[in-house]
């Protein structure tokens, strides 16, 4: 007769390569012979919630806390089920005992610090993992628990830290790759991120989650195709997941096939068991095609009922309702929607956490919401330089008794150098806590208006002025007008070959103000002067901006910055393009000195930049000619820039 022993050992085997029918059996097997073999209930019950039984899991589990009430593995397991069944009373309990027994196990400070970062209490998250890992300094999964919760914080660098350590630690493990790659898809590291999902993916094949995150980096990265492919073969897999549907029409919406991906996406959600993540989907796909009131349309009726809706769904709601709101101009609903669901600090009715008084939303202005604007405003790690600039319009301010004081990563520290009256500190290394140690940007729109202040303003970003003179020299002799030239570094972005038949007619000086590793696409294009290789910081940039006649584009740095400055531009977008690119009457709603020129639908930039011509014709109508009418390519620049600014330098 095959020993126990040599009967778990399969079934762990069987587990751990993806066969968890078979490992079941087994398990069975082996309580049918020694019923209360407590290593056979808790694999019995890990496998049934594998498999999504979860009622019979919870019964399972019970099972085993009974026959010995201080096994630390099955308290975890018991109260992972009784979450995964919706008792949230029966998990802690569960927790509770397990820290009565042990508050530093790995498996149950693993999930008290979860559930008290679900509660929005991230210095309590950190405290309990904290005081974990002193115990056990190499446990990789209480690592990985760490790097979530400083995730969530904002501090990314200490997160990827921790997640590299867990990864060196359990290399073979598919959860840590995963996490790490998450992480730094999130922080623009597709390349780097691709590696590590790929690794997760061959040691778990059938893992539904690295092949999303796999499928997302490639099309974040242009590869579309290789993107569609790793989503049809998610859903191969996963019919059932709309994760893996949602993903693949978001790829099919960048190639431009709109219909045919709201279609599908919207007949895999209607055979979906939630309807409320169902309804997220749909609505959120919407919102990437630019079809933002059907977007709120079918979103509109959750916020009624948000107080029934669980928290991760209340946030996906919030944020796909903004996005959509700010980008079809409704600023004051959006305000009106924060304030109701409550963001960055707010509560729920529009008031700072603590005394409400008459913070209502159309109520008067009270003191907690006055004593809230003054904190020092808070950039979090995720927030790009492109959300920041639009919504900074309303921390800055030209009276020098109301200085701005501005918390965030070091990469805004060139940023807040060209605010005027503002003083900047970095939070790299530390913890702030948002509505005490200062007010997130993103929660400005939730403030009154009287307190916001109003969307129109003049120019906030200002160059610094003895950075002007120089630029001004080096551009005096070159042909006008003096346009400046933006571009994206990859696919799907627009890149500068998908520009330059727009200018095929231009006579002028194209001048380039890209100065990263894009730079390279001038190669192709030595009649276009490169400002950029002379750029030292982000002032260098706003002192060119300063001095030519106008810029031309795609979403990027350069164009915020010269919205911020109110220099003339034409932004080049689709329809789906950022919120902050909302137009009236063919100008940028958050930057009335740019432009807005759209194309007629989504598609492959090389393909649909031609519908731009007859617009940016207009545009450059109005700018100023040069006397003798020379042709930019007569100018013989070999792409360097003149004299004076070289001598500066």
């Amino acid at each position: 007769m095959i020993l126990l022993e040599h009967r778990l050992a399969a079934a762990v085997k069987h587990r751990t390569e993806g066969r968890g029918e078979n490992a079941l059996a087994i398990y069975q097997e082996i309580l049918d012979i020694s019923p209360a073999n407590r290593e056979a209930l808790k694999g019995l019950g890990e496998v049934l919630l594998e498999l999504g039984r979860i009622e019979d899991s919870v019964r399972i589990a019970t099972q085993a806390v009974a026959l010995l009430p201080s096994d630390l593995e099955a308290l975890t397991l018991l109260a992972v089920a009784a979450r995964a069944s919706g008792n949230a009373a029966g998990e802690v309990l569960a927790l509770d005992q397990a820290a009565d027994i042990d508050p530093r196990h790995p498996a149950t400070a693993c999930m008290r610090a979860e559930k008290v970062l679900a509660a929005g209490d991230m210095a309590g998250s950190e405290r309990i993992l904290v005081n974990a890992l002193r115990r056990h300094p190499e446990d990789a999964k209480l690592l990985s628990a760490l790097s979530r919760t400083y995730m969530a914080a904002g501090l990314t660098a200490d997160a990827l830290e921790l997640s590299l350590k867990a990864v060196k630690i359990d290399p073979r493990s598919s959860a840590h790759r995963v996490q790490l790659g998450s992480q730094l898809a999130a922080v623009g590291y597709h390349v780097a991120a691709l590696e590590q999902l790929e690794q997760a993916s061959l040691i778990d094949p059938a893992n539904l989650l690295p092949m999303i995150l796999m499928a997302e980096a490639h099309a974040a990265l242009g590869q579309l195709t290789e993107g569609l492919r790793i989503a049809k073969r998610a859903i191969g897999l996963h019919p059932e997941q709309l994760a893996a549907w949602r993903i693949h029409a978001r790829i099919r919406i960048q190639q431009g096939e709109v219909t045919e991906a709201l279609a599908e996406l919207a007949d895999a959600a209607r055979r979906h068991k939630d309807r409320v993540e169902a309804l997220i989907a749909v609505g959120d796909a919407y919102r990437q095609a630019g079809q933002h009131a059907q977007s709120i349309r079918l979103l509109e009726p959750l916020k009624e009922q948000h107080s029934a809706v669980d928290l991760s769904h209340r946030q996906a709601i919030l944020a796909i309702t903004r996005e959509s709101r700010l980008s079809l101009g409704m600023i004051e609903e959006t305000s009106s929607l924060m304030q109701e669901i409550g963001i960055g600090g707010l509560q729920p009715g529009g008031a700072p956490a603590g005394p409400q008084d008459d913070a209502r939303p159309g109520a008067g202005l009270s003191a907690d919401w006055a004593q809230l604007a003054a904190l020092p405003t808070l950039i979090g790690q995720h927030m790009s330089m492109l959300e920041a600039l639009p919504l900074l319009r309303f921390r800055v301010t030209s009276d020098p008794s109301e200085p701005l004081s501005l918390r965030g990563p070091t990469a805004f520290a060139e940023l807040a150098a060209l605010l005027p009256g503002t003083t900047f500190r970095s939070v790299e290394g530390d913890h702030p806590i948002p509505g005490v140690d200062g007010f997130p940007l993103p929660a400005i729109l939730a403030l009154p208006t009287k307190v916001r202040g109003p969307i129109e303003t003049g120019p906030y970003v200002v160059a610094p002025e003895d950075r002007r003179p120089v630029w001004r020299e080096s551009l005096a002799h070159l042909p006008r007008p003096w346009l400046a030239l933006s571009w994206n570094a990859s696919r799907p972005g627009l890149i500068l070959d998908d520009l330059l038949p727009l200018f095929s007619d231009f006579t002028g000086s194209l001048i380039s103000v890209i100065w990263d590793e894009s730079r390279h696409q001038l190669a192709q294009a030595p009649h276009i002067i490169d400002a950029g290789v002379h750029f030292e910081s982000l002032g260098d940039l706003a002192a060119v901006l300063a001095e030519v006649d106008a810029l031309v584009g795609p979403d990027g740095v350069a164009l915020h910055l010269a919205g911020a400055m109110h220099r003339r531009s034409a932004v080049l977008v689709q329809p789906n393009a950022p919120w902050y690119w909302c137009e009236r009457d063919g100008r940028a709603l958050w930057y009335r000195s740019v432009s807005v020129l759209k194309t007629g639908a989504i598609g492959h930039w090389a393909q649909r930049c031609g519908e731009l011509k007859t617009g940016l014709i207009e545009f450059l109508a109005d700018l100023p000619g040069d006397r003798d009418d020379r042709p930019v390519k007569a100018v013989q620049t070999d792409r360097a820039l003149p004299t004076p600014l070289e001598e500066a330098l």
